[in-house]
């Protein structure tokens, strides 16, 4: 993450990312499972969910929609 962002928004930027991946295990759902769907390596699901990158808000989007999907496409 760039360093200005990281100390400006850093604990923010986490925080986001700590609750996308409880969500995403709340579904029942593996960072493996949500990548392969949104054709991306599962380290790239852990970055975002751990703030180890600089994410956009598109991704988190797209991530937590893909979660959504899957979850009442089992219902």
């Amino acid at each position: 993450m760039n360093r200005r962002v990281d100390e400006l928004y850093g604990d923010d930027i986490r925080s986001v990312g700590f609750m996308y991946a409880d969500f995403r295990r709340k579904c029942g759902l593996t960072q493996r499972q949500v990548a392969a769907e949104v054709c991306r390596v599962q380290s790239r699901v852990s970055d975002l969910e751990t703030g180890g990158v600089d994410s956009r808000i598109s991704s988190l989007i797209m991530f937590a929609t893909t979660v959504a999907s899957l979850t009442s496409s089992r219902s």
